[in-house]
């Protein structure tokens, strides 16, 4: 067997690997756990993120950013830092929100955007030095998320590193997509079962006031008798 058949058999072993850990695994942050660690094996990095973008108006005030679901590696601080990232921001994964499409940074010490800001202090902070971000998709074209790796030093990930991370970034927009229908079906039946409450109440109400009048009237009719 050539090297390149024993590459691909280990390939294909550890996306089975993956896959098998990612359908014992019934608890959605567990999941996103392991689809970090997935994304780290893969990438050989010290690090990983995984996001989830929150809808532009939202009512938590955080529309347009980008959420942390789960990390791997990331001191406290850093998580912190993190937890929710502004447009504005510098790093791997705004720069994949603004072109839509994958964005690596082989070494944030030489990206002239970023120099003299807090975000490279934080990179600093945590023993980061080069990223890729890619992001998550929905099946039909819609920007779920992000997935990140990140290395202690400069870094270029190989060909074969992105096109097994596109996988798991399949199975990762394809479980928060499945999680974002999820909420959203739960949060309409709250809202239709408190709907269905608030008539209800209503209608008793309105009972109520038809035995009351219904009693009156039937009082009056027997002292004008």
């Amino acid at each position: 067997m050539s090297p390149s058949s024993d590459g691909d058999a280990s390939d294909i072993d550890l996306l089975h690997s993956i896959s098998v850990a990612l359908i014992g695994e019934n608890d959605r942050f567990e999941l996103y756990g392991r689809i970090v660690e997935a994304a780290v094996t893969i990438t050989g990095s010290q690090f990983g993120t995984m996001q989830l973008l929150c809808p532009a108006g939202d009512p938590s005030g955080h529309g347009g950013q980008l959420q942390l679901l789960a990390h791997r590696g990331l001191p406290p601080e850093a998580v912190g830092f993190w937890q929710w990232v502004s447009p504005a921001a510098y790093s791997s994964c705004t720069l994949a929100l603004k072109l839509g499409q994958r964005a690596i940074i082989p070494d944030f010490e030489t990206w002239d955007a970023i120099a003299g800001t807090p975000d490279l202090e934080a990179f600093r902070a945590a023993g980061i030095r080069s990223a890729q971000t890619t992001p998550l998709l929905s099946r039909n074209g819609k920007l779920l998320g992000m997935i990140s790796t990140h290395w202690g030093k400069p870094h270029q990930p190989s060909e074969r590193d992105l096109r097994l991370l596109d996988i798991v970034a399949r199975q990762a927009a394809d479980l928060l997509e499945r999680t974002i229908a999820e909420e959203q079906l739960r949060d309409l039946n709250e809202t239709l079962e408190a709907r269905v409450e608030a008539r209800s109440r209503e209608l008793i109400a309105a009972e109520d006031q038809v035995r009351l009048r219904t009693a009156e009237q039937y009082s009056a009719t027997l002292a004008a008798g």
